[in-house]
């Protein structure tokens, strides 16, 4: 990490409120070594509180955060009730107070592709940049939909796989991590 784009994404499949202090102030150290403006982090919504701390802590030295959180879809009765997210209810503004940009979730059973179009046009309306993960099952989670994740290949990846603000994780390692 050479620190010559100012930008450093650091991405722990979790919040950075859940790392523990050493790690939390390499981090940081790092960021002051490589002069860099802008971290982009994750955080789960019931760190609200903890994110606006955090924002004025990294104001004070220089570097913008830009939160990233694992939404996965704006309705909220399914991430509440199938994903089992935690968030509770939030509107979509107390979201955009707590996320610069959200992770969207594509291919979980009990999705439709109209819903994922729904999420992907609110995200774009209302984020700077949307990411998009393709939903890889995992044992005694939840199950994936095969079927659904294809069809959102055929029918809404074409059409933006080039959009400027917008990352289409299709593999676990298509950003270089994994």
């Amino acid at each position: 990490m050479t620190g010559e784009f100012g930008v450093l994404e650091a991405i722990n499949s979790g919040s950075i409120f859940e790392l523990n202090e050493r790690s939390f102030n390499e981090l940081i150290e790092v960021c002051k070594q490589k002069q860099i403006k802008r971290l982009i982090i994750e955080s789960h919504y019931m760190y609200k509180k903890q994110i606006t701390e955090l924002r004025k802590k990294c104001e004070k030295l220089e570097i913008v955060i830009q939160v990233k959180g694992g939404v996965e879809t704006f309705d909220a009765d399914f991430r509440e009730k199938v994903l089992m997210k935690g968030f509770g209810y939030p509107t979509l503004e107390e979201l955009k107070e707590t996320f610069d940009v959200v992770n969207l979730l594509v291919g979980v059973k009990g999705q439709t592709l109209e819903q994922i179009e729904a999420d992907i046009k609110i995200d774009i309306e209302n984020f700077d940049r949307v990411c998009v993960n393709l939903y890889k099952e995992m044992d005694d989670i939840m199950p994936a939909d095969e079927k659904l994740k294809a069809r959102f290949m055929k029918e809404i990846y074409p059409l933006y796989k080039d959009f400027e603000n917008m990352d289409i994780l299709v593999e676990n390692t298509d950003f270089g991590v994994g």
